[in-house]
């Protein structure tokens, strides 16, 4: 029987654009605080009238002499009458004409709500509030773009650039899909003074019900392919997740309705996470808090945003997060690669991302994420022995030359030992004692991003 023939090669990949990292800025859909809160100085007016404010006040935080004191009342001292400080009560109150401080927040306006570009966290923690927990220690809804902001622009991610879409739920505290999908007609163009057009979106659905949550990753699919077409030729990644505690199965389920064990990998990546845990500082001290996979999606999409595009980033670390709440088995892994999903897993601690493969086989089936599957445990077993080779080289000029070497020496082992000769393409057309040449092809493909790597080889088969 002749030896394998293996050849490999770095080529462009089909499904993605050469931007430089300064063009592909993420992108956030999700709830933010309705309201804004801010200081206000004010003047004094009569004795027991109503001073107005610069906006309608919702609710007041505190009057005082100063920008940090509360020393007025509210009901003894003043009322929030038509959104203004009523000094009618009786109480105290400042003296005419002097300057004294309100906060209080407003309500945001409809253009509050509009896609914006950031480049300081300052500016998003002013638009959108800070991070806050409940009193069990749960991420607040209106922190929600907080939170995925701070993740992406902060260390080991450090995104320069955030395109930030707050929705605005037709039914205040209960989001529905529509609110989501309906933040995409918006998307389609550029944004602020730059014209910059978001590249990787994410939408943080993790309160979404289980049925909205699929309407919403199968219309954000649709857009990144829509998007695509020469009438756009805008190119878009999606990057999402699953809903708090949600099992591998809801994962596979999820990934199999999207297709990204076939053609869809490109445009979309679904996470694949047992929920992140991050600490996060209060005012008593550091609290855990466990956040969904919609978080984890924004951290990967903001960590491929600062990558070079011609290098792959293989088996990157992802420090945004302490760690999971439940992590996957080696064989688990294998399952979600197979599907198509991201699979991001803690070992001692150290939290990586496992990358995407594409893989064609002879019979034009395309996996993605790490899978030949060509129903064969030769061919399982070789992928695992490739992908674990171009982890171990980490993006090195020494792929090629390596993934022949091992592959050669691999199928020879093989087939040395005669195990080689139970194995085909399909079981189903074999024809006994024959010989069939047989060819597959890896492609490795960083998260849709420009680099390929493709990996042949072919043998001729004895089939048993």
């Amino acid at each position: 029987m002749p030896r394998p023939r293996v050849t490999s090669s770095f080529t462009s990949s089909p499904v993605s654009s050469p931007l430089a990292a300064s063009l592909r800025v993420p992108a956030i859909i999700g709830e933010g605080a309705v309201t804004f809160t801010i200081t206000e100085q004010v003047t004094k007016g009569a004795a027991a009238g109503t001073d107005t404010l610069a906006h309608t006040a919702t609710s007041i935080v505190r009057v005082g002499n100063f920008s940090t004191t509360r020393d007025y009342s509210l009901t003894t001292d003043y009322l929030l009458t038509g959104g203004a400080v009523d000094w009618s009560p009786g109480g105290a109150e400042p003296v005419t004409g002097a300057k004294y401080f309100v906060t209080y927040t407003y309500a945001k306006v409809t253009a509050d709500f509009a896609p914006q570009m950031f480049t300081n966290f300052n500016d998003i923690l002013k638009a959108y509030g800070p991070v806050l927990l409940d009193n069990s220690g749960v991420l607040k809804p209106e922190s929600y773009i907080t939170m995925a902001a701070q993740i992406m622009m902060g260390p080991g991610i450090g995104a320069q650039t955030l395109i930030i879409s707050q929705i605005n739920p037709t039914v205040a505290g209960s989001p529905a899909a529509s609110d989501f999908t309906g933040a995409l007609t918006a998307l389609s163009n550029s944004i602020g003074a730059q014209n910059i057009d978001p590249y990787y979106l994410t939408p943080l659905g993790g309160r979404l019900s289980d049925s909205d949550v699929s309407v919403v990753n199968a219309a954000y699919l649709n857009h990144a392919i829509q998007m695509a077409d020469p009438q756009f030729r805008k190119e878009r990644r999606i990057y999402t997740g699953v809903k708090k505690t949600a099992t591998i199965n809801t994962v596979i389920t999820a990934a199999q309705a999207l297709g990204l064990d076939q053609v869809n990998s490109g445009r979309l990546t679904l996470a694949a996470n047992f929920d992140p845990t991050l600490t996060i500082s209060t005012n008593t001290g550091p609290v855990s808090t466990t956040l969904d996979g919609f978080f984890q999606a924004a951290a990967i999409a903001g960590f491929r945003s600062t990558q070079v595009c011609s290098q792959p980033a293989l088996n990157k670390l992802l420090p945004a997060f302490d760690g999971y709440v439940t992590t996957y088995s080696s064989t688990q892994i294998d399952t979600l690669d197979d599907v198509g999903a991201m699979v991001c897993e803690s070992v001692g601690g150290t939290i990586s991302m496992v990358n995407d493969v594409t893989v064609n086989v002879v019979n034009d089936i395309e996996k993605s994420i790490p899978t030949v599957e060509t129903r064969d445990v030769l061919i399982s077993s070789l992928r695992r022995r490739l992908k674990s080779t171009i982890i171990g080289l980490r993006g090195s000029p020494a792929i090629p030359s390596q993934i022949e070497r091992i592959t050669d020496g691999y199928l020879e082992e093989e087939r040395g030992n005669g195990d080689i000769q139970a194995f085909s393409p399909s079981k189903a057309n074999r024809q006994p004692n024959s010989i069939t040449k047989f060819t597959v092809s890896f492609s490795y493909l960083p998260a849709g991003e420009v680099l390929e790597i493709n990996i042949n080889f072919s043998i001729d088969l004895n089939l048993v």
